[in-house]
Order: C-alpha cells, then structure tokens, then sequence
C-alpha cells in the first residue's frame, strides 16, 4: 500500500534544485548572484537522494509489506515518461532541424540514439553512449535505472538494513556521497551528453552517471529508515537543519574563492533532506514549504526538462534574442513558469491519473474485495 503524504519542504527543495539547474544551463550565472548560488551539478545529486528517500516515505519501505509491483510501475511510468515523451519528440524535431545527418551526427547515430532516448537508456553504460537531445535528461535515464533494478531490491532489504547498527548505516552513507563525490570530480565529462560523434578519454567517464544515481538514490534509502524510526540521528539531524543550509552556504562561498569544489556540497545531502524531512519545524524547513516554493517544486518537473529546448525554440525564433544575452532570459524564464504551469495542471496531473486508473486497484484494496 502507498501513501499519498508529502513532505512540502522536500517538494520545495526540489524546486530550489530545478531552478538553479535552469539558471545555469539558461546562462543566467553571468550574474555574480546567480553564479554565487547555483549548484547545478550537485542539484542532480539531490534529485537522486530526494527520489531515494521519497519513494521508500510512499511505498513505506521496511513496515513488513510486500511492493505492489504493478501498481508501482504503472506510478513510476505516470511520473515520468508522459511529460519526457512529448519533450523528446519536440528534441527530436530541433535535433533534425540543427544536427542530423551532418558529419558531427552521422544518420546511424541519429538512429540509435532515437531508440536510447525512447527507451531511456541513453545513460546506460554498455547499452546507451550518453547523447541526450534534452542534455538534463541523462539524469532521468538514470531514474529509470534506479526505479526498474535499484529499488526493488533496496525496498526487499529494508528490514534487513533496519537490524544494522546506526553506526554502520551513517558509515555506509558517508561513503556512498564520498564515492559519488570522487566519481564526479576525477571522471565526469559532461560532453558525452551532447549528441555528436565523441569518445571521451576515459572509458570511466561513461560510468559516473549511474554511478552517481546509484549511490545518492540509496543513501536516499538509508536516511528513510533513520526518518521512519524517529531515531535520535534523526532529530540530530532536524536540530542542524539550519546549520546544515547554512554549511551548504559557506561551501558556496568557499566555492566562489576557489577553496572548495562545488561539488562538496553533495556530502551535505543525505544529512539535509534527512533533516528537513525530521524538522517542517525550522526556520529552513518553513521557508522552503512556502507557497511560492512548494509550488516551483510542483513545477519543477516541467521546468527541468523544458528550459534548454525552450530557450533553443525561442532563440531560433526570434535569432536577435541570440545576440541580447539578458533579454533572452527575460523573455524566456517567463515563458518557461507559464509553459510548465500549464503543463503540470494540464497534462502531467491528468495524465498521472489516467495512467493510475487504468492500473487499477491497488492490491491491497483487490484483496479487501476477497
């Protein structure tokens, strides 16, 4: 059985992530404010652990139930895969218009790269090259990993991971964010995402994307049995939620005089979302439940996915735009809010539904007709 609860702060803090994902790829870090606060790359990260620990909250890893597999496909396919589809044929038609079939993208790349994006496997080492033509969209490749061969097998561990020593959980996650930490900062090659002919110089690079889901997405799982048992690493964490943002802030500005790799920040997230989930009660917490957050959080899917295809439309609308660095975004994040408003109210929400009905009762309410 699911549940339908929401922590808001968490929905906020996805919007945060969302946000300075799009900022960035949208050029906006030319402003030092912007470029001050952004943390793009470790923003996926946090999608990975957010993903982790949500799912578990939903589907109430180790309570001694068994995962309603179809109901949970069915969920995981609603979540996602409408809203990619429709993203993916509209990168589709950009990519024909401005990269197939020349010498960088020879037409047999095209065409394999057609069925990776369509299957989401693009990011897949042995099976995908990691070309996405919506580049965020390597990450979501990487959720499908997680939730097809990832999850499953943490949510059926559950109970087992629940007997471990605290001590040894807390180990456990500091490990998972250090290797995704290492991983990111000695191999990732973020030009294996544009679609072209490219080898990248280290045959490592293609395992950093899943690498990193993996990792973050169960320290996500980790953090949800401390949140389910209240434990006291849970209200350590909720009291530091404050000094946790914080510290996030600090690495910013160490970040901003070369100090410390952004990157650092990732070590900060499992004790973050473990922390917000264990205290709505902080100044933090609060602040990120807003309205205003909570709904860029709603948005945030929509914002995510959209933001570079958008901006490519509009630019090869209007090519003045082009040239006019700060009015392009000043048209563009506006039109960006109204696109994935509507399409979370008009598409995503209805779609989620019917696909749900169409799964049918979940198997508890199945049995409960017995």
């Amino acid at each position: 059985m699911a549940s339908t609860a929401e922590i808001r702060q968490l929905t906020g803090l996805r919007g945060i992530a969302a946000l300075t994902v799009a900022l960035v790829h949208l050029h906006a870090d030319r402003f030092a404010l912007v470029r001050f606060f952004e943390f793009h790359d470790q923003a996926v990260d946090l999608f990975f652990c957010l993903s982790g620990f949500t799912l578990c909250m939903v589907y109430r890893a180790g309570a001694g139930q068994a995962l309603d597999v179809r109901r949970y496909a069915a969920a995981r396919f609603a979540r996602i895969y409408p809203l990619y589809a429709v993203i993916l044929l509209f990168c589709w038609w950009l990519t024909v218009r401005h990269l197939a079939w020349s010498s960088l993208y020879p037409g047999g790349l095209f065409v394999a790269d057609t069925l990776r994006n369509l299957l989401l496997v693009n990011s897949w080492p042995l099976i995908g090259d990691g070309s996405n033509w919506d580049s965020p969209a390597w990450s979501l490749s990487v959720e499908a990993f997680c939730y097809i061969a990832l999850f499953p097998v943490l949510f059926a561990l559950s109970p087992a991971a629940a007997r471990l020593p605290a001590s040894a959980r807390l180990s456990l996650i500091v490990l998972l964010a250090a290797v995704s930490f290492i991983a990111f900062g000695r191999y990732w090659d973020v030009q294996i995402l544009i679609p072209r002919i490219y080898t990248a110089a280290n045959p490592i690079a293609y395992w950093v994307a899943l690498l990193r889901g993996i990792t973050l997405f169960s320290a996500g799982w980790l953090i949800h049995g401390f949140w389910q048992d209240r434990d006291i690493i849970a209200q350590a964490a909720g009291a530091a939620t404050n000094a946790l943002a914080l510290s996030a802030i600090l690495i910013l500005g160490c970040a901003d005089l070369g100090l410390l790799p952004k990157s650092t920040l990732v070590l900060l997230a499992p004790p973050l979302v473990l922390g917000l989930a264990a205290n709505a009660g902080s100044i933090t917490a609060r602040l990120l439940a807003s309205a205003p957050l909570h709904l860029l959080g709603e948005l945030s899917y929509a914002i995510y996915l959209l933001h570079e295809p958008l901006q490519s439309f509009i630019t090869g609308t209007f090519p003045n735009l082009a040239t006019r660095p700060t009015l392009d975004l000043a048209v563009t994040l506006p039109v960006l809010f109204l696109v994935s408003a509507a399409s979370y109210y008009g598409f995503e929400k209805p779609a989620r539904a019917l696909i749900k009905r169409g799964a049918g009762p979940s198997r508890a309410a199945r049995a409960a007709r017995v």
